[in-house]
C-alpha cells in the first residue's frame, strides 16, 4: 500500500460472476476485509486488501490506470512513489503484473525479473507509461519493448468511486441488483400462489442430466493457489522464536514444519490463527490447515506439445538454473494432460508472485508444492498441463469447480 494507492494486494482474475464469489469467500477466510472489482470483457479484476486499506480511503491503482487509459489494450506502467517503484501492467484482458516494490537495488532487481518475463510474450508493444524519476537501469525499456512512451505522474491520475475499496460484506452492484429482483419475484410469486391456491401448478418431471456428457474435474489445484502459499509464507517468516523450515501443499491440504529458536509452544499458539491446527514433537511444531481451493474449466485450446514446450522455454527464461523434467501422460473422453516436474533452489515470496503470472496463461494445474530450507533452499512444484478435446460452452452452467475440503 502506497498512501492513497493501493497496488500490493490479493489479486485474482475471474472468468465469472460464480468465481468471483467464491474468490470473496476465500478472501474472507484468509483474513481480508475489503476489495475492489473491475469487469474487463468478459472478465473481472478483482483485488482484496488487508485490514485497514479501506479505513484510508485507499483507491486500487490497477482499476484507476485502467479507467484512464481504456482505449490502450497493451500497457506498462513504471512509476515512482513514495520510495517505491509501482508496476502495472496487462495485455488485452489480462492483467499481467501488479506490484510495489523498494526503489533500491533489491527492488530494481526484482522489475528486471519482472521485465525479462513481460519480454517473451508475442507481439507485446504496450503504450509505456514512465517518469523521469526512474532509476537508470530502468530508463531503456522503450528500447526493449519497441513501444510509445508517455510520461505520467501520479497525481495526474484520479480516483473514481469504482477504485474505491468496498467492505468484503458488501456484495457486488450485480449482486445487490440480482437481490432486490428475487425480492420482488419472491413477493409476487407469493401473492400469486395466495390467490390460486385451489390450483396449484403442476410439477415439472425434473429432468435427469446424462453422466456421459458431463466432464470429469480437473485434478490439481488452479495456479492461485501459489499466491495463497506466498500469503501464507510471509505471515509465518514473521512468528516470533520460530523458524520456517518446510512448507508442503498436496490438493487442498497445507503443512509447514517449524523448528524451536528462543519460542515456546504456548506464544505460538496465540500468534497463529484458529484454522491451523499444531503437533508438538520435541523442538519442532508441525501446523497443518486445509484451503478451500478453485479450480475452473479449460480456457486455451492450446496444442498439448506445443504448451508444454512454450512453457518450459518461459520458465527457464525466468529462472535460468530451473530443473525440468517430463512425467506420465494421460487422457480421456474430454481431454489430455502432461505432467511435469519444475525444481530450483529459490526461496522467496515474489517468485511465486512471478511463477503464478506466467502459468496464468496456459491449462496448468498444480498437483503438489513444497518449500525446503534445509539442506538448501528450493522450490519443488509438481504440475499438469491439459489440452481439451473439444469446445464446450462458455457459459457459467458449464463450469466446472472443484473444491477442497
Amino acid at each position: 500500500m502506497t498512501g492513497l494507492w493501493l497496488i500490493n494486494g490479493w489479486r485474482q482474475q475471474c472468468g465469472s460472476r460464480k468465481q468471483v464469489l467464491l474468490q470473496l469467500q476465500q478472501a474472507k477466510a484468509l483474513g481480508f476485509d475489503s476489495y475492489c472489482m473491475q469487469r474487463i470483457g468478459q472478465h473481472w479484476w478483482l483485488c482484496c486488501a488487508p485490514l485497514g486499506a479501506r479505513q484510508q480511503q485507499q483507491h486500487d491503482l490497477v482499476v484507476a490506470l485502467r479507467q484512464q487509459f481504456q482505449l490502450h489494450n497493451q500497457l506498462l506502467a513504471l512509476l515512482p512513489h513514495q520510495q517505491k517503484i509501482l508496476c502495472v501492467s496487462w495485455d488485452q484482458q489480462q492483467l499481467l503484473c501488479a506490484i510495489a516494490v523498494n526503489n533500491d537495488a533489491s527492488g530494481q532487481q526484482q522489475l528486471l525479473l519482472v521485465l525479462r518475463g513481460l519480454q517473451l510474450r508475442s507481439r507485446f508493444q504496450p503504450l509505456l507509461l514512465t517518469s523521469a524519476d526512474l532509476p537508470d537501469c530502468l530508463l531503456h525499456c522503450q528500447q526493449q519493448f519497441g513501444s510509445t512512451e508517455q510520461q505520467l505522474n501520479l497525481a495526474q491520475l484520479k480516483p473514481s468511486k469504482s477504485s474505491l475499496l468496498l467492505s468484503l460484506n458488501q456484495p457486488p452492484s450485480w449482486r445487490r441488483r440480482r437481490q432486490l429482483l428475487l425480492a420482488s419475484l419472491s413477493v409476487i410469486s407469493l401473492i400469486a400462489a395466495l390467490s390460486w391456491h385451489f390450483w396449484p401448478p403442476q410439477r415439472q418431471p425434473q429432468t435427469m442430466v446424462d453422466s456421459a456428457v458431463v466432464a470429469p474435474p480437473l485434478v490439481g489445484a488452479g495456479v492461485d493457489v501459489l499466491l495463497l502459499v506466498r500469503e501464507q509464507l510471509q505471515q509465518l517468516e514473521l512468528l516470533a522464536g520460530w523458524h520456517l523450515q518446510q512448507l508442503s501443499l498436496s490438493g487442498a491440504q497445507m503443512q509447514v514444519e517449524l523448528s524451536q529458536d528462543y519460542g515456546r509452544f504456548g506464544e505460538l499458539q496465540q500468534q497463529l490463527q484458529q484454522h491451523w491446527q499444531l503437533v508438538q514433537a520435541g523442538q519442532q511444531v508441525q501446523l497443518t490447515r486445509s484451503f478451500t481451493l478453485l479450480n475452473g474449466d479449460l480456457q486455451f485450446a492450446q496444442n498439448l506439445d506445443d504448451a508444454a514446450q512454450q512453457l518450459q522455454q518461459q520458465v527457464q527464461q525466468l529462472f535460468p538454473e530451473v530443473h525440468w523434467l517430463l512425467g506420465s501422460a494421460g487422457q480421456n473422453s474430454h481431454y489430455q494432460w502432461q505432467d511435469v516436474s519444475v525444481n530450483f533452489n529459490s526461496w522467496y515470496w515474489l517468485e511465486l508472485t512471478e511463477l503464478q503470472q506466467l502459468l496464468q496463461g496456459f491449462d496448468v494445474r498444480v498437483l503438489q508444492l513444497q518449500l525446503r530450507r534445509q539442506p538448501q533452499q528450493s522450490i519443488a512444484l509438481q504440475l499438469r498441463i491439459y489440452q481439451p478435446l473439444s469446445q464446450g460452452d462458455d457459459d457459467d452452467s458449464t463450469m466446472d469447480v472443484s473444491a477442497g475440503i
